[in-house]
């Protein structure tokens, strides 16, 4: 192995690297290994918040990620929105469409289905089922006749028949209100749906419940954890189940994954299932709150990436992460936090940039040993350019609380449980991260005790997250000429964030938008091939009193002509921001690009150190 030579210590400094001795905290690659496959938990899987999503969001989506596992949700803009079976066919071949060019970029595709047509529920009020909530009380209600529903939704299935490969997940957090009706009412429509799937597809791959976590049904809070009445139940019907599908937020990659991982194999043992059924992780982000300024920030990507670790340690492959467009909006800038790997504009947050990074790594597996806790790393392979990732993740007190909550959990003290034997959030902040200890419950206590004893590496990092790490890299083993140059890519307090060009940013897309009038959308639908009578359909629709009965006063085709040139006027609202996010995109400081790369001469071994800001990526690639 050679060490630091003075040459190799002035490249280092250029690139911006540290050239001192040899510190505590050390990354060991060895290149020349036999590679494995790279695990599929390693790609950019995620899901549009709109599953009717614009050309423009597409084709920017292509350009820029590979895409891994990509699940839609037909239950808002598919079912709910819908007013007619013609109208949810229509919405649906639109959705299919975007799902073959999905699996023609090399991605599969997982189809959600979470609510019902209000047209086919058990209850008619329109009313939201919680405040803040869009989701109505129709919608999340069972149908009004399960035969009804599962013809309507074998005749939508029937739409996605063009995919090779297809999977079904059947309900979205049916353990919280989005569900108004009870567990069993909730057991049956899934039997029902399962089935009808089936029936028109025999191979495809179908499971759920898709619960928000490991705890009881809302409507009964004392009750056992829904998860494990539901596969007791799937276990007695014989209704299909090939995954499971849990909801993740606040996830610590030390804890988190292995506890689903252990409780969902027991909770399947417990009901007569297979320990080893997989498992998809339905949503998962660093917390449900639709805005976080941490999303705008380095954190997001240091999250990421180390989760997406986590989760390949615990052998958990299939994943969509929340989410790939905004969910909420907030006009007065770009820049909300909100969930999205783009913003409105379609600018990269740093999470999409960590995704970028994952795909940069290669289709093939390196070992890489990492010593220190807060330091997680990805190696791999790509022709001759060897890839090694490091993410150094400092977690805030949210994620740092709930390592010490999973690790409770995964002795067995799942949500009901644990919430009986804790009073207080203080409480448990004062658990997981002070020295007290629980009293007068024996089962939390002993849960306790093993939990901070795993925490031990984690409190070192709480306690010292502030200061930057110094990291010993060696890596072995380079091929012949592939180390001629160091290429880095860095997301941190100077690169990376597209955030930190907010107020020019923001004021750029505000005059792009002012540039856009009614006049120059009407003739960039023209360009766009929109006839006059299509025109006519979409300014009549504008301007009706009741647009739901306008659109059942239409029949099939007319309703397709209708959704296209709305999709059409998106696509042209959503590209007035490309050339701005292009630009973001290319400059180091706020995108994904190369920010200095060196020549080191085709040495096969090199040892030298990096120091990383606490929550910060760096990805380097050797050769190429």
């Amino acid at each position: 192995m050679i060490s630091c030579s003075c040459r190799l210590a002035a490249i280092l400094v250029a690139l911006g690297l540290s050239a001192s001795a040899a510190l505590a905290e050390r990354v060991t690659l060895n290149a020349a290994a036999v590679p494995t496959p790279m695990p599929r938990t390693f790609s950019t899987s995620t899901w549009p918040f709109n599953p009717l999503a614009s050309r423009t969001l597409q084709d920017w989506f292509f350009a820029n990620f590979e895409p891994g596992l990509i699940q839609v949700d037909l239950g808002e803009e598919v079912f709910a929105k819908s007013v007619s079976a013609d109208d949810a066919l229509v919405r649906a071949e639109t959705v299919a469409a975007f799902l073959e060019r999905v699996q023609a970029h090399g991605g599969r595709s997982m189809i959600s289905i979470s609510k019902i047509p209000p047209w086919l529920s058990s209850n008619p009020d329109r009313s939201a089922v919680d405040k803040g909530e869009g989701t109505s009380v129709a919608s999340a209600s069972p149908p009004a006749d399960s035969r009804q529903w599962a013809g309507f939704v074998q005749d939508v299935a029937r739409t996605f028949s063009g995919l090779d490969q297809l999977s079904f997940s059947i309900g979205w957090e049916p353990d919280t209100r989005v569900w108004q009706g009870t567990e069993a009412e909730f057991f049956d429509f899934y039997d029902t749906t399962a089935r009808a799937l089936s029936q028109v597809f025999p191979s495809a791959r179908i499971g759920g419940p898709g619960v928000s976590d490991l705890g009881p049904h809302w409507r009964n809070p004392d009750g056992q954890p829904m998860l494990a009445s539901f596969l007791k139940h799937v276990s007695s019907s014989g209704a299909p189940l090939d995954f499971v599908n849990v909801h993740a937020f606040s996830t610590s990659p030390w804890a988190s994954w292995q506890m689903y991982r252990s409780q969902v194999s027991a909770l399947a043992v417990s009901a007569g299932l297979s320990s080893d059924i997989p498992i998809f992780v339905g949503e998962w982000s660093d917390r449900p709150d639709p805005f976080s300024p941490l999303r705008e920030e380095p954190y997001i990507a240091a999250y990421l990436i180390s989760n997406l670790i986590g989760m390949a340690e615990a052998g958990i492959a299939d994943h969509s992460y929340t989410s790939l467009s905004e969910q909420q909006i907030d006009e007065r800038t770009e820049f909300s936090g909100g969930l999205g790997l783009f913003t409105r504009s379609l600018l990269i947050r740093p999470a999409g940039i960590a995704f970028m990074m994952v795909g940069r790594v290669g289709d093939q597996r390196l070992p890489v040993t990492v010593k220190d806790g807060s330091v997680f790393a990805l190696a791999g392979k790509r022709g001759s350019t060897t890839t090694l990732l490091i993410a150094n993740y400092v977690p805030d007190e949210t994620i740092a609380t709930k390592d010490y909550i999973d690790r409770v959990r995964r002795q067995g003290l799942l949500n009901d449980r644990l919430a009986r034997a804790l009073k207080s959030g203080a409480d448990l902040r004062a658990l997981a991260l002070g020295d007290a200890r629980p009293n007068g419950n024996s089962a939390l206590a002993a849960a306790h005790d093993i939990a901070k004893a795993g925490m031990s590496a984690l409190r070192k990092i709480w306690a010292e997250g502030t200061r930057p790490v110094d990291i010993t890299l060696a890596i072995n083993g380079l091929a012949g000429g592939a180390a001629d140059e160091i290429r880095v890519i860095r997301i941190d307090s100077a690169h990376g964030v597209v955030a930190s060009a907010g107020k020019e940013i923001d004021r750029k897309i505000e005059s792009a938008r002012r540039e856009l009038t009614d006049a120059a959308k009407l003739e960039a639908l023209r360009r766009d091939g929109i006839g006059d009578d299509d025109l006519n359909l979409l300014q009549r629709f504008a301007g009706a009193g009741d647009r739901s009965a306008f659109v059942r006063g239409l029949d099939r085709d007319q309703f397709r002509r209708l959704l296209a040139t709305i999709l059409t006027l998106t696509a042209i609202e959503d590209a007035v921001g490309l050339p701005i996010a292009q630009a973001a995109l290319d400059n180091p400081a706020t995108g994904f690009t190369v920010s200095q790369s060196v020549s080191i001469a085709g040495k096969k071994d090199l040892t030298f150190d990096i120091r990383m800001e606490p929550n910060s990526v760096v990805l380097l690639e050797f050769g190429g």
